[in-house]
């Protein structure tokens, strides 16, 4: 097995330099690169710094790669797509029957969504098997709103440090339910006054009702729930709510916006950053099949992919692979050339790290650790108890 030295070198010279890690100290705080710094162990960082090289190995001299590497010491955002990217066209680049031509290439006017906008999307390939045509992939980061959701399913927590912090000596119990659309940050803010408010007038049970979401609190030692996937029955069929519809919703939004990223008239494929379908997936593959079916602008889209990260340890080191799912659009004008099974295997190489660079990796970048500014560790029992106050605070002062 080839060692790692030569991309972690490179790494060190043209990515890390202490110019760019500089900037990214005081431009880009939340970047994940600068969590490798902050630890005293080192080999995440080893792992995670290898595996980009190996990508950025795989595409050198690729068009459009240099853009791609610059975007991996900015923002956080633009670093998961970065390196989903970067990801994506090695592991075509290093499979049988793809052949990538360019990252973010330019797109005649004529093939344009909006000639008005000029468009790109993320990677531009060929494959053997499909003779004359080209394949444009869009990468999909698909972590937002995770927050918010984590932020949704504190709430029973908050309204309890709250009884707790108005000394009420009684128990409660919270139950979220009829979840209807990821909660704004404002929303939930929303509740939890509305909840502070009952408790400080002494009103221990009481129902909040909200566009997006209700609360039900009620005295005694009934348990906290919060209820993401629920059924009701519509004829004879039970039909999901709650976090299926919203997923699925956030998937057809994300199939709207980044079709116009893609060429129209030519094969495109959609691939987001997500774990399985785990909660309603059928309803879920269904809707997403249905609005390949309703909607003429997916007529050459040959499907979306679902892909996340495994990891894996192996004899003297360490291997990322990528678990997949991917939904054809049965409705694709096109569809009948192209076998979607040589696309998918594709995408997900297995990737191969060795410990054998793993000393001298420590001193080549042993100058950067400990100048980044650790972040203040919160017990995870402690951030409700701060938000509770903090909500208090605010309606007493109004």
């Amino acid at each position: 097995m080839e060692t790692n030295c030569k991309e972690l070198e490179y790494i060190r010279n043209n990515v890390l330099t202490k110019q760019k890690f500089d900037d990214m100290v005081k431009k880009y705080e939340k970047n994940p690169f600068l969590d490798f710094f902050r630890d005293r162990n080192r080999y995440p960082g080893y792992r995670e710094l290898s595996l980009i090289g190996k990508w950025l190995k795989a595409l050198q001299g690729i068009s459009g790669s240099d853009k791609v590497e610059k975007d991996l010491v900015e923002s956080e955002e633009k670093y998961w797509h970065a390196r989903l990217q970067l990801k994506i066209a090695a592991s075509i680049k290093q499979s049988d029957d793809g052949n990538i031509i360019c990252l973010e290439p330019d797109i005649i006017p004529k093939y344009l969504q909006d000639p008005k906008r000029t468009r790109k999307p993320d990677i531009e390939v060929t494959y053997t098997k499909i003779p004359g045509e080209k394949l444009y992939i869009e990468v999909v980061t698909f972590n937002k709103g995770i927050e918010r959701i984590q932020k949704y399913q504190a709430i029973p927590q908050v309204i309890q440090e709250m009884v707790k912090c108005l000394k009420l000596n009684t128990k409660i119990g919270t139950n979220l339910y009829n979840l209807r659309t990821i909660p704004s940050e404002e929303d939930i803010e929303d509740a939890l006054k509305k909840a502070g408010y009952n408790l400080k007038e002494g009103i221990i049970s009481f129902t909040i009702n909200l566009e997006n979401f209700t609360i039900a609190v009620k005295e005694g030692k009934s348990p906290n729930v919060t209820n993401f996937a629920e059924s009701k029955c519509e004829g004879k069929k039970m039909q999901p709510r709650g976090l299926p519809i919203i997923f699925a919703r956030g998937i057809r939004d994300i199939i709207k916006k980044k079709s116009a990223q893609l060429p129209r008239d030519l094969f495109g494929v959609i691939v987001i950053d997500a774990a399985n379908l785990a909660i309603g997936e059928d309803y879920i593959r269904d809707e997403i099949r249905n609005w390949f079916k309703n909607h003429t602008y997916c007529s050459k889209i040959l499907g979306l992919g679902f892909i996340s990260k495994g990891y894996g340890v192996e004899a003297g080191g360490y291997i990322e692979e990528a678990n997949s799912e991917f939904i054809e659009n049965p409705y694709c004008n096109y569809n009948y050339r192209i076998n979607i099974k040589d696309i998918v295997d594709s995408l997900t190489e297995t990737w191969h790290i060795d410990s054998a660079c793993f000393g001298r990796y420590r001193t080549l970048f042993d100058d950067f650790y400990g100048r980044v500014p650790k972040q203040k560790y919160i017990h995870w029992q402690e951030s409700p108890k701060k938000e509770a106050e903090r909500i208090l605070r605010m309606i007493s002062t109004i």
